[in-house]
């Protein structure tokens, strides 16, 4: 009795396990005549892409360290000339940094140009910092940064800088990181940037940080500065005066 008890345990816990393991129950049956069965079924259709992707190394190859201490991206189109006494980061840090960035083209098929692309992801488009620091893995301060970001859904203007600003309060605080003052709208060579600045508390120590925000053929540009200290982020901020755009580009 109790083993039949024992079989009739079992026997229902084997087919449970066999469904849960994608197993097909068939149930054996007398001798049938052999049939040819022909089930026809009509995939559905793949969404085709409107874009073309690239990798983020399409934007960095497009770069030079020029004699003279100036950087220059041919791409889009401006120089920046690098503190006395700092260096670029190497060209395959940066590229192991944005591994996993890319940008659209539209529409697909089309070439990679600047009225074309559209940043989805964050770029990395120059590391720059003094020698006796330079390419480490993790960016040592101080530093220059220069990157470009996606777009927000409006367009760029001192009243979305402050609403975006306004939305990440609660992160930064919970990151401890102060908004020194309300952003500013500034014009370096012609084009318009806004300047934000912040402080930030980190290991016992202080951070200060500043950027400076531009539109640019799809997407947003940021010049980021970062120093231990605000005599040396004052000192390397006079270097954004150097930073200019081809006078052939409109400003947005």
């Amino acid at each position: 009795m109790k083993l039949a008890v024992k079989v009739l345990v079992f026997l229902p816990l084997c087919f449970s396990i066999a469904l849960a393991s994608g197993l097909t129950y068939r149930q054996v049956r007398g001798p049938e005549t052999n049939q040819d069965v022909t089930v026809t079924a009509q995939a559905p259709p793949q969404q085709q892409r409107s874009y073309t992707v690239f990798h983020a190394d399409s934007l960095l190859n497009n770069s030079k360290s020029l004699p003279g201490r100036e950087y220059h991206n041919y791409f889009f189109d401006f120089t920046y000339r690098i503190p006395a006494g700092w260096i670029v980061e190497k060209s395959e840090i940066t590229l192991k940094r944005n591994k996993m960035a890319t940008v659209h083209v539209k529409p697909q098929g089309s070439a990679l140009t600047a009225e074309t692309l559209k940043i989805t992801s964050p770029i990395i488009l120059l590391n720059a910092t003094p020698v006796d620091v330079a390419d480490r893995e993790r960016l040592g301060l101080p530093c220059v940064s220069i990157s470009v970001n996606p777009a927000g859904p409006e367009p760029l203007s001192l009243e979305t800088v402050k609403k975006s600003l306004q939305s990440g309060e609660s992160l930064r605080q919970a990151h401890a990181i102060e908004l020194l003052s309300d952003p500013v709208e500034l014009t370096v060579h012609g084009r318009t940037f806004f300047r934000k600045d912040f402080k930030e508390a980190r290991d016992g120590s202080v951070l200060w940080n500043t950027y400076f925000v531009t539109s640019i053929h799809g997407g947003v540009l940021i010049v980021n500065f970062r120093a231990n200290s605000k005599e040396e982020l004052d000192q390397i901020l006079t270097t954004m005066q150097t930073f200019a755009f081809d006078t052939s580009q409109s400003t947005p």
